[in-house]
């Protein structure tokens, strides 16, 4: 890495999985508006890229992530909690008893 790790923008696409009875998560793809912090996470095997712009904004409760790559947006996600109180407290990781079965075949 060439040099200090200062502040930067960062995002992620993560997708629930599972392998047999085990529940995860995969990490899709990770855009950085920093080299180092790009270069230092893909040395433990991150898909970190670096973006031109990686932003998040709140606008009245809503909020709004985007990343432009290669002077085009890449990537945008918008959320509206239904409170903001809701999901205080809340455990959301996909352990064992949020891990959703697989749908039943036909025989």
């Amino acid at each position: 890495m060439d040099g200090p790790l200062v502040p930067y923008g960062e995002g992620y696409v993560l997708l629930a999985c599972r392998h047999g009875r085990q529940c995860g998560w995969f990490v899709f793809t990770m855009p950085v508006d920093d080299r180092t912090a790009c270069d230092g996470g893909r040395s433990i095997g991150f898909p970190k890229y670096v973006a031109d712009r990686v932003e998040l904004e709140e606008t009245d409760g809503a909020w709004l992530g985007r990343v432009a790559h290669e002077g085009r947006e890449a990537m945008r996600v918008a959320f509206t909690p239904r409170s903001s109180s809701a999901a205080v407290g809340r455990d959301l990781s996909p352990g064992p008893a949020r891990c959703a079965q697989p749908p039943r075949r036909p025989l």
